[in-house]
């Protein structure tokens, strides 16, 4: 039980952190490849989210940025950085 209740007060803190790097990788980096590079067509990558349509590519897409930050973090506390890190 207490390893539950672990787990339910590491989501209540990471739930915004999440958020906002999965809204960073839906909307920010195709848009930003988009205008630099012109490969990725936005109405076509947006239909991949489509219920019926879903696209494996597009949600690995949106979680990079968050699996990015977490791998971040952990070999920063791995090399003895300020910070917690508080993975189950």
């Amino acid at each position: 039980m207490e390893r539950l209740n672990y787990i339910v007060e590491w989501l209540d803190r990471e739930w915004f952190r999440f958020l906002v790097w999965f809204l960073v990788g839906l909307f920010v980096i195709p848009m930003g490849i988009t205008l630099l590079t012109g490969a990725v067509k936005l109405d076509r990558f947006y239909d991949g989210l489509m219920p019926g349509q879903l696209n494996i590519g597009v949600l690995l897409l949106a979680m990079a940025p968050y699996l990015l930050y977490l791998g971040y973090r952990i070999v920063r506390h791995m090399r003895g950085g300020e910070g917690e890190i508080e993975v189950f």
